[in-house]
């Protein structure tokens, strides 16, 4: 039975020693998402493959968040390990089936009690909390709080989108597609050749083979990204620009109008 109370104690901090260092990272500018899966990534030692990862082991602040990660990955799982295997053998000799079974009950109580504490909203925000004042006050790294600054837990998204040479919006610049009529708005354009172009001008044309940074609603960059090889669909979209464009226009003539009444 203590062997199975260190097992789950190990479960357990090893949940929240993710979830800290993923709110750690989410400290340093990169989304929720992002930050869950490379701590996730680090802490089980699984190993960086992905081009989100090199922009995680680039950045010095999230190098060393990985490194300790990594370290502390590799002495939290040898004792998950080695707990539940002394465990179950123990129970195993000793050749009592209820025993086993009782073991088994408890440990996936006990496992479905660490799921139930770290899903809820209250223990979330705890850890936040705790973790932002952390490194307000022991740390000199000074970085907004993207995820909330941008409201990516309600619907919106920083994501990339990528133009292929068939694409409707190839040969357009941004002031004629005006994306951000529709709700989406581009940070920034990486060109095919590498070249990074942040805060593009509306004169900017867009090539094949870019990679649009686009902010904007879930549902809008969906839709764009699913109609973007639809020439038909080219037409819808400057219809519905020109829409949103008049009913903005009819608000603010309505209130000049209220207000010159008042």
């Amino acid at each position: 039975m203590a062997l199975l109370v260190v097992l789950l104690i190990a479960v357990f901090i090893s949940v929240l020693t993710v979830r800290v260092f993923a709110r750690a990272l989410m400290r340093t500018g990169i989304s929720q998402e992002m930050a869950e899966f490379q701590a996730l990534s680090a802490f089980t030692t699984v190993g960086f493959t992905t081009a989100e990862a090199e922009s995680v082991v680039a950045h010095p602040v999230r190098r060393r968040i990985v490194m300790l990660l990594m370290l502390m990955g590799n002495v939290g799982l040898v004792t998950v390990l080695g707990s539940g295997i002394v465990s179950f053998m123990s129970v195993a000799e000793r050749g009592s089936v209820s025993s086993l079974l009782m073991q088994i009950g408890l440990l996936l109580g006990g496992l479905a009690g660490i799921w139930l504490l770290f899903s809820s909203r209250l223990v979330d925000n705890l850890i936040n909390r705790t973790v932002d004042w952390s490194v307000g006050h022991w740390s000199e790294l000074e970085v907004r709080d993207y995820v909330d600054l941008l409201h990516l837990t309600e619907g919106y998204s920083v994501t990339e989108l990528a133009i292929d040479p068939e694409d409707w919006l190839v040969g357009h610049t941004l002031e004629m597609l005006r994306l951000a009529d529709v709700g989406v708005n581009v940070l920034a354009i990486v060109r095919e050749d590498g070249e990074f172009i942040g805060s593009p001008v509306g004169e900017t044309p867009l090539e094949g083979g870019d990679q649009l940074i686009i902010y904007g609603s879930a549902e809008a960059v969906q839709q764009l990204d699913e109609n973007r090889q639809n020439h038909a669909a080219h037409a819808d979209h400057m219809d519905r620009v020109t829409r949103t464009r008049n009913r903005k226009r009819a608000e603010r003539e309505k209130k000049e109008i209220e207000g010159t009444l008042e």
